[in-house]
């Protein structure tokens, strides 16, 4: 994923394993107009795992502010 390509997932369902960059987890304040950066995940490290073993979609934006590579694990492969 390249910068620049907005958010990569909303109310998505799945979980994302980082393998290379860092993914940045934003979320929406009640009292602020803007998202606010919550963490960043760096290699190795996942975001998205409530989301799948719930199977409620993610409350979180994610984006990659930089070049990233990821793996997407949907809730239907990743209970397979």
């Amino acid at each position: 994923m390249s910068p620049g390509d907005g958010a990569l997932f909303r109310q998505d369902v799945s979980l994302h394993f980082v393998l290379w960059g860092c993914l940045h987890v934003y979320q929406r304040m009640i009292a602020k107009a803007e998202d606010v950066c919550l963490f960043l995940t760096q290699p190795g490290e996942m975001v998205g795992q409530l989301a799948v073993l719930t199977g409620e979609p993610l409350i979180f934006t994610i984006k990659a502010n930089r070049d990233c590579t990821f793996l997407k694990i949907s809730k239907s492969d990743f209970y397979e």
